[in-house]
């Protein structure tokens, strides 16, 4: 049957896929402790998270930096949330109904690894490849469930995969990718498309979208459902109500190292305003030496300069964003900014001496952020501040960063600020 309707949809998704969009009840206790983490919130990300909780889910974060455009109308906002955070528009959307929503509004490659939490699904309707790869790597370094999730427009077609790392995985999103993939992605202006291809979809192709993603949602936990969808493909299509059902095939030539997790992830209590290297290094039992290294989610820069008088100003700062200012010149006020060849993602702990005793906000470092510590007794990962900072709000924030200043006397590293 053609599926052209609310009604239309739920009677094919009942009769081809068993499922009458309820939950069984140990399924439905399990998505109310499941984190739910959207990398992108558009046409089916937003449909899809308002039906997560209509079967039980309370906790979910939001990334994505765009605002709705007045295109925006035909597939996923309202006129009067024109020019708004569309990522502010859900969280309204959602604690109105008693969710606990964390919301980034940043790209999801500037959000600290930390943002996915041990209960975490992911879940990605990109329509850019980019983002598909973010979130490909962000769910292996983390051993997270992750959920793709895409509609095509042209042929009326959804599309779900579901990938299962908390184990080893011999297939992930980027099995599928051929090097062509790579080189001709670009990165689009806006989920709505480019003008050479609009992903603007019908409402009720983003509507089946997100019916099909809260079954792969809940059936993904059920132990005794899971298997059809782990390393599988389903295809929906609103043209004839059917699904077929393809097992993904492994790469061995796949460009993402499924094996390249975080090991023995620790998740803090203590945020960055309370913890440092040192610290860190005490509780895991590394002795800080020549062969102690630490590796991070973001990059550091050690050599900073003013972008205006171009004194230059030594010592470590988070990056947040790549490009963005590092903290204020102590000559004339203007931004400071790293300088090329002096950003690292991994250092030996000996480059930081100057900072090991010293809180972690000190240097700019995010709450969330993941940090890993190698030594000659082993390695350990750490996620920082992994808990709530506040439901509902931002977890960026600057308050901490003048009380360090006046601790310490460094200038403040204004991350905050560049993430959103």
């Amino acid at each position: 049957m053609v599926v052209q309707t609310y009604d239309d949809l739920t009677r094919a998704i009942a009769d081809v896929l068993d499922f009458d969009g309820r939950p069984r009840p140990i399924t439905q206790s399990l998505l109310s402790r499941r984190h739910l983490y959207f990398l992108g919130f558009g046409s089916v990300a937003r449909p899809m998270a308002q039906r997560a909780l209509d079967c039980g889910v309370l906790d979910v974060t939001l990334a994505d930096p765009k605002r709705y455009a007045e295109k925006s109308i035909v597939s996923q906002c309202e006129p009067s949330e024109v020019g708004r955070l569309k990522v502010e528009v859900g969280r309204e959307c959602m604690t109105a109904r008693g969710a606990r929503v964390t919301i980034h509004p940043a790209d999801l490659y500037d959000v600290p690894d930390g943002a996915v939490h041990a209960n975490t699904t992911l879940i990605v309707s990109a329509d850019n490849r980019r983002a598909d790869v973010g979130a490909n790597r962000l769910a292996v370094r983390m051993r997270a469930l992750l959920l793709k999730v895409n509609v095509e427009p042209m042929y009326g077609m959804v599309s779900v995969r579901a990938f299962d790392f908390r184990r080893p995985s011999p297939v992930c999103v980027e099995c599928a990718f051929s090097a062509e993939t790579y080189s001709r992605q670009t990165h689009p202006k806006s989920c709505d498309g480019t003008g050479e291809r609009s992903t603007g979809s019908p409402r009720i192709l983003s509507q089946a979208a997100a019916e099909l993603g809260v079954l792969a949602l809940t059936e993904t936990l059920d132990e005794s459902r899971s298997a059809r969808w782990l390393s599988h493909e389903l295809l929906f299509s609103l043209e004839t109500g059917t699904a077929t059902w393809s097992e993904l095939t492994p790469n061995r030539s796949c460009r993402c190292d499924h094996g390249e997790s975080w090991p023995a992830m620790q998740r803090l209590a203590s945020g960055p305003e309370s913890i440092s290297l040192a610290e860190l290094a005490r509780s895991a039992g590394i002795v800080v030496g020549q062969a102690t290294h630490a590796r991070f989610c973001r990059q550091v820069a050690l050599q900073n300069r003013c972008e205006h008088c171009h004194h230059e100003v030594y010592g470590p700062r988070w990056l947040a964003v790549l490009d963005a200012a590092t903290g204020d010149c102590p000559i004339c006020g203007n931004h400071l900014r790293a300088v090329p060849f002096y950003v690292h993602g991994e250092l030996p702990l000996d480059a930081l001496n100057g900072v090991l005793e010293q809180p972690l906000a000190a240097w700019g470092v995010a709450p969330a952020a993941v940090i890993e510590l190698t030594g000659a007794t082993g390695r350990q990962a750490f996620a920082v501040g992994s808990d709530r900072v506040r439901p509902g709000t931002v977890p960026f924030f600057a308050g901490t960063m003048r009380s360090m200043v006046a601790r310490t006397g460094l200038s403040p590293s204004p991350c905050e600020g560049a993430a959103l």
